[in-house]
């Protein structure tokens, strides 16, 4: 099922703003709090509005956001457009999305006995 881009997603940054982001990111991939915390205060509103596109449960949306974040820390040393961070985060987010919902929808399908019965 393809997602559209939510209207507040649709234009990350305006042209003055890459610069400043890829300044956060080089400045949070060297361990940089108050640029980390930059970053999360700009794009959260993003990365959950891109997440809650999916129908998924709230719980497993909030791993689905989580999960983003993660992969971010995780490639804030090696991104080719840290500028970009935003348009990379709503990316990211669409992917853990598409994943949640591929998990929650084989969790849904999985007959109970599959886990076996372990009344004791």
């Amino acid at each position: 099922m393809q997602h559209p881009a939510p209207l507040a997603c649709q234009a990350v940054a305006a042209d003055g703003e890459h610069d400043a982001h890829a300044a956060l990111v080089h400045a949070a991939a060297r361990g940089d709090e108050a640029a980390w915390t930059a970053l999360v205060q700009r794009f959260a509103g993003l990365v959950w509005e891109t997440v809650r596109a999916y129908p998924l449960p709230a719980a497993t949306a909030a791993s689905a956001a989580h999960m983003t974040w993660l992969r971010l820390t995780q490639n804030l040393g090696q991104m080719p457009s840290p500028g970009h961070v935003g348009e990379w985060l709503e990316a990211a987010a669409h992917q853990e999305s598409r994943r949640a919902v591929r998990l929650h929808d084989r969790a849904a399908k999985e007959p109970l006995s599959a886990y076996g019965d372990h009344h004791e």
